[in-house]
């Protein structure tokens, strides 16, 4: 299973062993790591030894990208790999001659890509857990409230429009923010269902979104009205219309309306950078601001990842607003990049 953190990964493996009758066994790959091979082998083996004793069960492994890599991440120990992976099959064979007690092996980590391909070919099914939808966020954040007994006056529709692609771990953080931020005791002592304040909700909401735009390492942004750009009204305008638009109505997306990326260009001292901080601001965006040369990098490939990466954190935290300045440096016309590697090209 694949998916950020805080995406309910742990959960859906939880709901589904409490469902089928299954024990539930937990166990961190990186307690799994020993001071030597041999160390680490016997940790593997005892978790799997473990789990065996109270099967049927279900044995979930977070953080399963770490078996056999060193701290800076690169594959260091195949031995280590190749064990992992032989017990993983083993677990296999015997669901054949003993299906009275299985043992279920389900793996997590964050992204595939930094997963062995050899842990990954043992493991048949591939799971995704992908961003909630607007009804997803919806049924999410009800079923939260009604397990702590708790009611808000704002239509769950507009908060979840505003919680745009938040996961269940921001969720959760939303409503225990906002309780604390209530003052009120939510223990049945005062009544069995408490009202949280829209004005808890708002600042629960704004903190959550500090916080994940401090996680990507996005830049703190002043707060930037459209009344504090003098002038360009007609680019204002467009701007609205090309951006906050399919927000407000995602149902134009769906009914065929086509919107890409903006291209700002004028000399130095025109309001480009103004103009998209406004945006970022008034639209209620993450903004996430890269210059074209800090992508740039001497190692064969490297670049290409800079670049993956940061699209990749942007669709994690979106809704967010890509500005990439100094464009021209990074993308200069094809063919006149002029350094030998060709990085620029690709």
């Amino acid at each position: 299973m694949t998916g950020p953190s805080g995406s309910g990964k742990r959960l859906v493996v939880k709901c589904v062993a409490d469902a089928l009758g299954l024990e539930f066994v937990e166990v961190s790959c990186l307690s799994l790591l020993g001071e030597s091979s041999k160390a680490s082998e016997l940790r593997i083996r005892n978790a799997f030894e473990n789990a065996r004793q109270v099967s049927p069960a279900i044995l979930y492994f977070t953080d399963i990208e770490v078996i056999g890599k060193s701290r800076e991440g690169s594959v260091s120990d195949f031995r280590i790999l190749r064990f992992f992976v032989s017990e993983i099959h083993q677990l296999q064979m015997n669901l054949i001659t003993d299906s009275q007690s299985p043992l279920f092996i389900v793996g997590s980590c964050r992204d595939r890509n930094k997963c062995s391909p050899d842990v990954c070919g043992a493991l048949l099914h591939k799971i995704n857990i992908a961003s909630l939808s607007d009804d997803q966020r919806i049924t999410t954040f009800r079923w939260l409230l009604e397990e702590r007994s708790l009611l808000v006056n704002t239509p769950l529709e507009d908060l979840a429009r505003r919680m745009h692609g938040f996961l269940l771990g921001d969720l959760k953080a939303v409503i225990s923010i906002a309780t604390r931020q209530a003052d009120f005791r939510v223990d049945g002592a005062i009544s069995d269902v408490a009202l949280i304040p829209s004005s808890s909700i708002d600042h629960a909401i704004d903190f959550v979104r500090l916080w994940q735009s401090k996680n990507m390492n996005a830049p703190t942004i002043p707060e930037v009205r459209w009344e504090d750009v003098g002038g360009l009204q007609h680019i204002i305008t467009e701007l609205l219309d090309t951006i906050q638009l399919p927000l407000k109505f995602p149902s134009l997306i769906e009914n065929g309306l086509k919107r890409s990326g903006i291209l700002l260009y004028g000399p130095p001292g025109t309001g480009k950078t103004l103009l998209a901080k406004a945006v970022a601001t008034e639209c209620n965006l993450h903004f996430l601001s890269i210059k074209g040369p800090e992508l740039l990098n001497m190692y064969v490939g490297q670049s290409e990842e800079n670049v993956r990466n940061v699209f990749q954190t942007a669709r994690q935290a979106s809704p967010c607003l890509i500005f990439f300045d100094e464009l021209d440096s990074l993308a200069p016309n094809r063919g006149r990049s002029g350094d030998s590697g060709g990085v620029m090209d690709r």
